[in-house]
């Protein structure tokens, strides 16, 4: 599901995840008021894993399908890309967990009227990735998807721990 290839699909697989992903912000509320930024063994917390999401959806889907010119400030690049001068990116940045959700929200908004509006196969063939150079546009949506999949088993793995 994380590569649909239809615009159900791609619906269908989007509305699995941020389902998921609203059960686990619920979980979370009903926690400790700072459990959102504590971090198990040295991962990010879920404040960060969110930030990163933010950052995620900036550099595969707002720069290259929107069109998009500039960066959430509190987007988090991973490790290996935090020096490669992303505009608008503060790496000192330090949002609160509600600014971060408000901030996630809004993103998962434009991407589900996004694929709500339009269809897959009216993409360009290519688009020009900050970092990644030329890719098929399809694969922005995948990248998304696997995103917050992937992202998604790291702060439900520490919870459980938390």
């Amino acid at each position: 599901q994380l590569e649909p290839m239809t615009d159900e699909q791609l619906r269908a697989a989007w509305a699995a995840i941020q389902g998921e992903w609203v059960a686990l912000v619920d979980r979370v509320k009903a926690m400790s008021p700072d459990t959102p930024l504590k971090s198990v063994n040295g991962e990010w917390s879920l404040r960060d894993t969110f930030r990163h999401l933010i950052f995620a959806m900036d550099k595969w889907f707002r720069w290259p399908i929107l069109g998009e010119r500039t960066f959430s400030p509190i987007g988090l690049p991973n490790t290996g890309s935090r020096d490669f001068g992303w505009p608008g990116v503060d790496l000192n940045a330090d949002p609160s967990f509600d600014e971060v959700l408000d901030q996630s929200a809004v993103y998962a908004d434009a991407f589900t009227r996004y694929i709500n509006e339009r269809s897959i196969t009216d993409l360009p063939e290519s688009v020009e990735v900050l970092e990644n150079g030329a890719v098929p546009a399809l694969m922005c949506f995948h990248v998304v998807l696997e995103e917050e999949f992937e992202h998604l088993r790291y702060p439900l793995r520490d919870l459980d721990l938390l």
